[in-house]
């Protein structure tokens, strides 16, 4: 009860979208007007409550809308529940929506709505309005927030923020920063930069899964105060709720497109962790998964079928990969650290079972625009002996990949840095090279960490090119004309910002130290826009109406993607976000069918 002697309510501690599916309808994709989208919310509350007296209410804000109000009910996603109409964890599954429309949805509690605080915009709101992803056909452009490598230590508290290791205030800062910006009264026809983000991609590590440790359970009975590496499922629980769950809040409620993962070595519970071996390991894993699934609706890999066109075929895969589609964009997860394979120089970090979903994925992939979201980088990583720099053949192998299915962006972290990098990929020595985009945002946290002794001296001569593969039979020249835009760390208070003009003097190159701050903690937006053509076709009408030509966005018509990634910051001296222009990259992708 409360002070006023009225009964408590659920506290909703973090609301996310994410498991975002199409309808199928078989090999073609249907009409733009024809296609439908379902997605989930997962819930985590302060404390466990029966899901039966939880519903969303979906309601369509268009008055003349054909559509009826549709009513969802929760399901008890509580993977440690022993009372099953009980859960702390709630997921909802949204089906048959129709695409590119606007919703109002609020969380019923007993049929009452109850107020989700925290929300973009304002401190509580009961309702949240928000805009379904366009139909497969339908080339709309897409705005994404992306970062990665928060991992500090929020559970030590004030003892953590003493001894600088605690960055949960500026964590929280980026996300409120996500979740209130752009114009929340823009239509879906206005231009992109000025709406609200639609997606947020964790490019790993949400926390430090290096150890565990909790000065609650001092308190408790048989509940681990200290943990070598991360083993439990409460541990797992407690790290993602204290260092990602509470800097976001609810500030990604509006997020419908999905808030979407990597999981990278903290996140697994060990540091570069490798594929389990003993039965531990085992239970680790699972751990990690039903964790990870629970609270940010992660695909749970251990029963997932490992060829997606044969679901009666062998289940079970190596690690958490998997791929989601946007309208004409598509993003493939990668998993680099549980899928480790010694047997093949040209899979090592990926291993063969991971190799052969992403290629054919590619290969049936009907999207213009292709993005890989990889927890290690190709080039500029803190190591280039943990990265894929390691094994030339598979790095070979995936950059030729990008190349034979047009794939110009990745997005990638690990190290506690920022960086572009340009990648000239040729498959013979005289092709017009294909040019891959590398976006690595490892500065969630504003840890310190900077690139190799050897990278930073590539980028500090003529052409900037960043550290490539070494080993016999690599031949370099193929990727020669690489070079790296923007490099940025939080800790030598100094950045290399992209050559905007062709006359620009090595010496120049680097801003003068000091106009940087330690601890700058930042995140990226990208923005893919569609270049596209316009075609008439005849509009649908009664029998004996005059045919009238409009015009039509059609798939087939989009030539090209315009990409544009900005760079936004707060540090301990300028608590608030700031736009950073000087690291601004803009480049255009061509796509041929």
């Amino acid at each position: 009860m409360t002070d006023m002697g009225e009964p408590r309510v659920p506290q909703i501690k973090n609301l996310l979208f994410g498991e975002l599916e199409y309808i199928d309808l078989g090999p073609e994709e249907p009409a733009i007007e024809d296609d439908r989208v379902s997605c989930s919310i997962a819930i985590r509350l302060n404390k466990k409550y029966p899901c039966d007296d939880f519903q969303i209410r979906l309601t369509p804000t268009n008055p003349f809308s054909e559509e009826s109000e549709k009513v969802f009910s929760a399901h008890n996603a509580d993977s440690i529940s022993l009372d099953r109409k009980k859960g702390k964890f709630l997921h909802f599954h949204l089906d048959e929506l129709t695409c590119k429309t606007n919703y109002r949805y609020e969380l019923l509690y007993k049929g009452t709505p109850l107020a989700i605080n925290g929300t973009a915009g304002t401190a509580a709101r009961r309702e949240i309005v928000i805009r379904t992803p366009p139909a497969r056909q339908d080339p709309q452009p897409v705005k994404i927030a992306v970062g990665g490598d928060q991992e500090r230590h929020e559970q030590f508290g004030a003892l953590g923020h003493c001894f600088d290791l605690d960055n949960a205030s500026h964590t929280q800062l980026l996300y409120q920063h996500i979740a209130d910006e752009g114009n929340f009264e823009a239509s879906a026809e206005d231009d992109i930069e000025s709406q609200p983000y639609q997606m947020m991609i964790h490019l790993g590590d949400l926390f430090n899964g290096e150890f565990f440790f909790s000065w609650r359970n001092l308190f408790r009975r048989g509940r681990s105060v200290f943990e070598v590496g991360v083993d439990s499922l409460k541990a797992f629980r407690q790290h993602l709720a204290s260092d990602f769950g509470k800097p976001a809040g609810n500030g990604l409620a509006h997020l419908a497109y999905g808030v979407y993962a990597v999981a990278d070595d903290h996140d697994t519970g060990q540091n570069k962790a490798k594929p389990p071996v003993t039965p531990s390991e085992y239970r680790r894993r699972e751990n990690m998964e039903k964790a990870f699934h629970e609270m940010l609706l992660m695909p749970g890999f251990l029963s997932q079928p490992r060829d997606e066109n044969n679901p009666d075929g062998p289940i079970g895969r190596a690690g958490p990969y998997y791929k989601k589609r946007v309208g004409q964009s598509e993003f493939f997860f990668l998993h680099n650290r549980y899928t480790n394979s010694a047997k093949n120089a040209d899979a090592w970090l990926l291993g063969e079972e991971q190799w052969q979903w992403l290629e054919q994925s590619l290969a049936n992939s009907k999207a213009s625009n292709k993005v890989l979201i990889s927890p290690l980088p190709l080039v500029m990583g803190k190591d280039p002996g943990e990265d894929y720099r390691a094994h030339w053949q598979e790095w070979q192998r995936l950059m030729q990949l990008c190349r034979n299915h047009r794939i110009a962006t990745i997005l990638t972290a690990d190290s506690h840095n920022y960086s572009c990098s340009e990648l000239h990929v040729r498959a013979h020595h005289d092709d017009e090279p294909w040019v891959v985009h590398q976006h690595l945002v490892g500065t969630l946290g504003g840890s310190k960490q900077y690139v190799s002794d050897e990278e930073l001296q590539c980028i500090n001569s003529p052409g900037r090119p960043p550290l490539l593969p070494k080993g016999e039979g690599f031949d370099a020249s193929l990727y020669e004309g690489s070079r790296v835009t923007a490099y940025f760390s939080p800790g030598n208070r100094e950045a290399l910002l992209p050559d905007r003009t062709s006359e620009t003097k090595k010496e120049s190159q680097w801003t003068a130290k000091g106009q940087w701050q330690n601890n700058t903690h930042a995140y990226a937006s990208l923005v893919f826009k569609p270049a596209h053509e316009a075609i008439k076709r005849p509009s649908s009408g009664s029998e004996g109406d005059s045919i009238e030509m409009v015009w039509q966005k059609n798939s087939a018509a989009v030539s090209s993607w315009q990409v544009h990634s900005s760079l936004f910051t707060c540090s301990d001296k300028r608590n608030e976000v700031v736009h950073e222009p000087r690291l601004d990259c803009d480049y255009s992708v061509t796509w041929s069918v």
